[in-house]
């Protein structure tokens, strides 16, 4: 079974709202053994190849 790639590029404006970043602050260390995402992969030069919306839930608020 193939691991989905995670995203750790925080220059990238689509990064918070996108389901495969994996975080929303520096904060994150890389696992080393996860593939990341590259720049080159998923950014505004290629229409954000591999953006996925992030589902948003009804909180009633």
């Amino acid at each position: 079974m193939e691991k989905t790639k995670k995203c750790y590029q925080f220059i990238c404006s689509k990064f918070p709202e996108c389901k495969l970043a994996a975080g929303s602050c520096c904060a994150i260390e890389v696992d080393e053994y996860e593939q990341s995402i590259s720049e080159e992969e998923c950014s505004e030069k290629n229409d954000y190849k591999l953006f996925v919306q992030k589902q948003k839930f009804y909180t009633g608020q």
